[in-house]
């Protein structure tokens, strides 16, 4: 088994359930706490065109996110994610030691070329960089290995599989995985971003980890599973696995972080923005919708039977890949 490495991702997906309001004393805090378990990478939020707000970890520049966390103590490096148009990759600092370490970089099959050029404009300025090609099965098995190719020369950290709406199971996402491990550059990490909408995270990542592939890995992962729709990869499960297979994460300060932040979180949220498993998340995975769609019908206390019907017909239409307000409330008019 080659090399695994995990990102914690507790504070920037988890950050889908409250607004990324987590006030930043407990966001240092949980920064500090999970980079002594072990974990590679810390990802502390994202940065793009917003406006700053105190307490939120969204930032509008390397500059802001730094004050909030360029004087911790920390045992692990510190990411960032941000975006492929919107915000220019010229606005970002050369890395150094007043910036994070890495960077993420999300992008769409529409700004493809445009996501190639970002990064190796990250690369260039000293940035270990994760390429996330979001919602990975919207590129066809027979162009996704020329499209990871594109990135052999740029020479990023990490390029990443990307189940953005949990609807991989165990045979599509090794199908993925394989022509990732045989056209991806071997200096460069094979990294998988799963999400629990079919309770499929966890199986995944342990499946993903078993195949003996090429590379090194790294996984995305948050404390309790908090994130966008029913979550992501806990974790806790997943250091726990690790750690049978020979590795020494800590679960100390994760369990620290779940009970004196992540918990008190699920009583404070709406009940339609709980992360984890339920039937509306399992079926707009198993249409391929997108699982901000859930917390809206949930939010006009729409049934399950329904929101069936609205999916089904989502798929049907080729709708549903972004959340619109006016669709689902046409749908839910309509179905």
């Amino acid at each position: 088994m080659k090399s695994i490495e995990i990102l914690d991702c507790t504070l920037r997906d988890g950050g889908y359930v409250n607004e990324w309001a987590f006030g930043f004393d407990n966001a240092r805090a949980i920064t500090e706490l999970v980079s002594y378990s072990g974990a590679k990478f810390v990802e502390v939020g994202f940065i793009g065109p917003h406006q700053d707000m105190d307490g939120v970890v969204r930032f509008s520049s390397m500059e802001n996110l730094m004050k909030v966390f360029g004087n911790l103590k920390r045992g692990a490096k510190l990411s960032v994610m941000t975006y492929a148009e919107g915000y220019s990759a010229d606005f970002f600092p050369v890395c150094s030691a007043d910036t994070t370490e890495m960077i993420r970089v999300i992008f769409w099959k529409r700004n493809l070329e445009e996501g190639v050029e970002y990064c190796r404009k990250l690369v260039n300025k000293g940035y270990q960089v994760g390429v996330q090609l979001a919602r990975t099965e919207q590129y066809d098995l027979s162009e996704i290995g020329d499209i990871v190719k594109m990135f052999n020369d740029v020479h990023p950290y990490a390029v990443y599989l990307v189940d953005s709406f949990g609807t991989f199971n165990r045979d599509k996402m090794l199908k993925y995985a394989e022509i990732y491990d045989k056209r991806l550059a071997s200096d460069i990490r094979f990294g998988f971003h799963a999400h629990n909408n079919m309770q499929q995270a966890m199986t995944n990542a342990v499946t993903f980890c078993e195949q003996g592939y090429e590379h090194d890995l790294i996984l995305d992962a948050s404390v309790l599973g908090i994130g966008r729709g029913a979550g992501n990869l806990s974790i806790e499960l997943f250091m726990n696995y690790l750690n049978q297979q020979g590795y020494t994460f800590d679960l100390d300060p994760i369990c620290k972080v779940a009970n004196r932040f992540i918990e008190p979180i699920k009583k404070q949220i709406p009940e339609s923005e709980i992360w984890g498993y339920s039937y509306p998340y399992f079926l707009a995975a198993t249409t391929g919708r997108n699982h901000s769609i859930v917390n809206y019908l949930l939010e006009k206390k729409v049934d399950i039977e329904k929101m069936a019907r609205i999916f089904k017909r989502m798929e049907q239409e080729g709708t549903g890949i972004r959340f619109e307000k006016e669709l689902c409330d046409k749908m839910i008019e309509e179905c």
